[in-house]
């Protein structure tokens, strides 16, 4: 009877003890390389540390090995992790530098394509605004053109796409932006300069429309009547067709344009400027 009593005591002091000894084992896992590590067993904590979310212990061990063995068998690995670490914590420059160094000296790695692919989203994540400067959106573009032009059938390829879009849309709004204050300040040639390269370089975004729209208000206020008339039938052709706004905005500035082409060609007296 006695030792039927002592066995369940026992058994419960042993998961204990297995169980004190589990944390222990954790307590002591290691948060960073050391002296006497072989590489291969910090690539090895790098990755399980990567695996398991724990970005700084990751970052830790990825760049022990990347000191050690900077040109190591699995360097590219090792770069293209600390990449995905700096990405995760949102430390964009430094993502972006060693998504570089994949792409640049291990040309020949697996992980290039998605280096490319995380090296525009970093360049897309430090991008600002339109009312902002946009040398970060043009470098986020140039690498989404480069990865597509580079691997059309990547999985992610539809995703980039969508953000190529964005870019683009976002550089044709701070040309378009460009060219209204110019317009509003009077300084109608370098307004027309803004208003053409949206037409030119971003016709497939929403603000070709508004472009044409502002090139033609340029060309009536220097009362170039003619010119003024082509963009506005340009615009009642363009497909898909304007936004609302624009359409109402273009409607009254052609019927005051044909009205001043009429007098110019001696008609009747012409109606007020819009």
């Amino acid at each position: 009877m006695t030792c039927l009593r002592i066995r369940p005591v026992a058994c419960l002091f042993l998961a204990v003890g297995l169980i004190a000894g589990l944390a222990a084992g954790c307590a002591h896992a290691p948060h960073k390389p050391k002296t006497e590590m072989p590489t291969s067993d910090i690539l090895a904590y790098g990755r399980r540390a990567f695996e398991n979310h724990e970005y700084r212990d990751a970052i830790e061990f990825l760049k022990g090995y990347v000191t050690r063995e900077p040109t190591g068998e699995q360097a590219d690995e090792a770069h293209y992790l600390l990449g995905q670490c700096y990405f995760h914590t949102s430390e964009w420059p430094s993502a972006a530098t060693e998504f570089l160094i994949v792409t640049n000296e291990f040309a020949g790695s697996s992980h290039v394509p998605d280096a490319h692919y995380y090296l525009g989203l970093c360049y897309w994540k430090e991008a600002r605004g339109a009312p902002y400067d946009q040398d970060y959106t043009h470098r986020a573009l140039d690498e989404f053109e480069h990865f597509l032009a580079l691997y059309p059938d990547h999985p992610r390829a539809e995703e980039v796409k969508r953000a190529r879009i964005e870019a683009r849309t976002r550089l044709a709004e701070k040309s378009y932006n460009s060219g209204k204050l110019y317009l509003k300040l009077g300084y109608y040639s370098p307004a027309r300069e803004y208003f053409q390269k949206v037409q030119s370089d971003f016709a497939d975004t929403p603000w070709y429309t508004w472009a044409i729209l502002g090139e033609a208000q340029c060309w009536a206020k220097q009362h170039e009547w003619e010119q003024s008339n082509a963009l506005l039938e340009k615009l009642s052709l363009a497909n898909p067709p304007p936004p609302d706004h624009v359409a109402s905005e273009a409607k009254k500035l052609a019927n005051y344009v044909k009205g001043r082409l009429v007098a110019s060609r001696g008609g009747a007296s012409p109606a007020s400027a819009p």
